[in-house]
């Protein structure tokens, strides 16, 4: 009788202690968070997108930034980034503090999980810290039929450029 109370609360106790894993949650960031350059210098931010677990077609949105105190240079989309190996149409505009920019999928599957949209370079203009912002109300995610989805619980991560 002993034997079988150690055993019923061994398994009480056995299934008490397993972990449950919190859902990962998707982000999208510019990384690093700080960069430091110095005036004339480029230095590059990645925006990344993480644990998306919901298929994605396109995306749009803004980014601004100080241009007194940085300014954007160039864009790369790198071979290996998050829309490689998909026949895609990209579109970056540099407008004075902001920066535009759309991906769609033109075939295939939509594309999900984690991975690098692109790499932007800036160039320290003038001293001080400078945030890069992900602009929320102008971040859209689209569909197969490019009608906009939502993205439960996204988080955004800016960054700050230290021009020294």
């Amino acid at each position: 009788m002993k034997t079988g109370r150690y055993i019923f609360l061994s398994l009480i106790l056995l299934i008490s202690c397993e972990e449950e894993t919190a859902p990962l949650i998707p982000t999208l960031s510019l990384t690093p968070e700080s960069m430091s350059i110095d005036i004339g210098s480029v230095g590059e931010l990645t925006l990344q997108i993480k644990n998306l677990d919901v298929p994605i077609f396109g995306i749009s949105l803004r980014i601004a930034y100080n241009s007194t105190g940085v300014s954007f240079t160039r864009s790369t989309e790198l071979g290996d980034g998050y829309f490689s190996g998909s026949e895609t149409v990209s579109f970056i505009k540099d407008t004075p503090s902001a920066i535009h920019i759309a991906t769609t999928l033109t075939s295939g599957e939509g594309v999900s999980s984690s991975g690098i949209l692109y790499t932007l370079e800036f160039q320290g203009e003038s001293q001080g810290s400078h945030l890069v912002e992900i602009l929320p109300n102008f971040l859209f995610f689209y569909d197969s039929s490019g009608s906009k989805i939502t993205i439960p619980n996204l988080t955004i991560n800016s960054a700050t450029i230290n021009v020294e």
